[in-house]
């Protein structure tokens, strides 16, 4: 049995909720381990000691402060309250590791005294700091901000004694990027996710009209979720309504999800529905009434992406409808297990001819089969965890 800390920024607390870090957390709690969770929580709350399933978890809100402020005091500073609850339960749980998930210079402080004692940490790397932040635009690259993020990163990274990625084009990456040279403790560690189509009833539709009473279930429906910007899903979504209406296919695409000026966003479109936001249980509990699923990764950033929305559609078998570029091989393991069409957002011709292939029910099944299999080929907990410990 191993113990160890798990420091995290995001853990849903509500029993009908999760995400990638409460499946972590509980995988591993259900196996034997036992798994303490500092939660930083950045939204707020409460400091409290809590327990959910047999995971317990300390909880602190950010430091409270003034605009501008609270951004330098969140990623410079909050970290110290992680590290003063450690140490305040350190002699009773007695870890053997500490667990972090990218960006760790969130609790550099941890990461500090972690290095100092002598406690071995294991780091599950995602997005690049600051470097996705700077294409993004919310850093300027010669500020001296992005230089003290990427200094301070650095020095983390390299404080951990196994690093995890999510494949092998940001393995690559990472050693570029952080100048890495030890390929001994770095490992590929795919996205993972609790499987959960065992109870689905694909006859029961009152689920879905509850939510979206005029949905037709014998028209083409595509699901769009997650946080819409242009160049980010508006445009390629924007796209393919507008091909549909020319082609006269009979498609819908309905959007979970939020945004700048969100109610424009269908202006134009009568077969664009904005469904806004929704309770992710009741989100979830619908996606296998979909037809398919839209996914489109930033075409400006430059970097390896993987979308964890893959998860939940995968995971129920939507055929997948991709906007990649060359920077991710996020659309190797689409077409490897023959999950659906990888689209180029310039080529019209080439969106028509992959919609095509969606409405034809052969290939349709064949992509809602291949998109089961790339969940529980790569995907399903059990097989992207099961050994993590022991390595």
């Amino acid at each position: 049995m191993k113990r160890f800390a798990l420091f995290v920024n995001k853990y849903p607390l509500s029993s009908d909720d999760s995400w990638l870090s409460t499946d972590f957390a509980e995988f591993f709690a259900e196996s034997g381990q036992k798994v303490y969770v500092f939660f930083n929580d950045w939204s707020g709350g409460v400091k409290k000691i809590s327990r959910k399933k047999n995971v317990i978890v300390f909880s602190h809100p950010s430091f409270a402060s003034c605009y501008p402020f609270h951004v330098i005091q969140r990623w410079f500073f909050s970290g110290f309250y992680s590290l003063f609850l450690f140490i305040k339960f350190r002699a009773r749980i007695n870890v053997d590791f500490i667990q972090l998930f990218s960006p760790v210079f969130i609790f550099w402080p941890v990461v500090f005294f972690s290095w100092l004692k002598g406690i071995p940490m294991r780091l599950i790397y995602w997005d690049f700091f600051p470097e996705h932040q700077i294409q993004m635009g919310m850093i300027r690259r010669s500020s001296l901000l992005a230089f003290l993020f990427l200094v301070i990163e650095s020095a983390c990274v390299k404080a951990a004694s196994k690093i995890y990625l999510m494949s092998e084009f940001n393995i690559e990456y990472f050693k570029k990027y952080f100048n890495y040279k030890d390929d001994t403790k770095l490992f590929e560690l795919p996205l993972w996710s609790k499987d959960s189509l065992e109870n689905f009833d694909a006859t029961n539709f009152k689920k879905i009209y509850n939510i979206i009473p005029n949905f037709n279930k014998d028209s083409f429906n595509i699901v769009w979720g997650g946080q819409l910007a242009h160049g980010r899903g508006v445009d390629v979504m924007q796209k393919i309504a507008l091909l549909a209406v020319n082609m006269n296919y009979d498609l819908n695409i309905y959007v979970f999800g939020s945004a700048h000026n969100f109610d424009k966003l269908a202006e134009g479109y009568n077969n664009i529905h904005l469904m806004g936001k929704l309770a992710r249980d009741s989100y979830v509990s619908i996606l296998p009434f979909f037809s398919a699923a839209l996914i489109s990764l930033d075409l400006s950033i430059q970097m390896p992406a993987y979308p964890s929305k893959l998860l939940d559609y995968t995971r129920h078998a939507l055929p997948l409808i991709c906007f990649v570029n060359e920077y991710t091989d996020f659309g190797y393991y689409v077409n490897f297990y023959n999950a659906g069409v990888i689209l180029d957002a310039h080529d019209d011709k080439f969106i028509d001819g992959a919609l095509m292939k969606m409405f034809d029910n052969d290939m349709l099944l064949a992509y809602k089969l291949g998109s089961r299999n790339l969940f529980l080929g790569r995907h399903e907990i059990s097989r992207v965890l099961g050994s993590y410990i022991e390595v």
